[in-house]
């Protein structure tokens, strides 16, 4: 891993479908997937030539009284070079910039790494939604993250 990347972060004005390996990056479940690819917004960082690195896509819920992290990405090869962060920070500012008061997401209570970035990046844990990954859910098989299962979801929110 080497420092900061330099990126440029920028509305995806394509098909989301056309990101659907970045998707998958991040969503292990093809039938949620499929059920909110082509909703809402997505931002993408690319790199010095072009290429997408990362995405992040925005889904608007609750009568627009917030706006929904609902999937996001970064290349494995350009993680923990601050991607992940100017994507999101760029979803909050644009957030921010049309009057919604707050962000929320939500990720894996296994996914350590995940809860300790959004946490950092200024989110606040709000509940957590046992047993929220099975095949009850569109989660076929089992998934486990450094040794830990993942069955429950975990929810942060960032007021603006």
């Amino acid at each position: 891993m080497s420092g900061p990347l330099d990126v440029r972060v920028e509305e995806y004005a394509g098909p989301h479908r056309d990101l659907i390996d970045s998707f998958r990056e991040a969503e292990d479940s093809e039938t949620l997937l499929a059920a909110y690819l082509d909703l809402g917004r997505v931002w993408v960082a690319r790199g010095e030539n072009g290429e997408v690195l990362g995405h992040v896509q925005i889904v608007a819920v609750d009568d627009g009284s917030a706006w929904e992290v609902k999937n996001t990405a970064v290349r494995a090869e350009a993680r923990g070079r601050g991607i992940g962060r100017q994507m999101l920070e760029r979803a909050v500012d644009e957030a921010r910039a049309v009057g919604v008061p707050r962000v929320v997401l939500a990720t894996g209570g296994a996914d350590v790494g995940a809860l300790r970035f959004y946490q950092r990046c200024g989110f606040r844990m709000t509940r957590v939604v046992q047993d929220a990954f099975g095949p009850h859910t569109g989660y076929l098989e089992p998934i486990e993250i450094d040794g830990i299962p993942m069955r429950d979801q975990v929810w942060f929110e960032r007021l603006l």
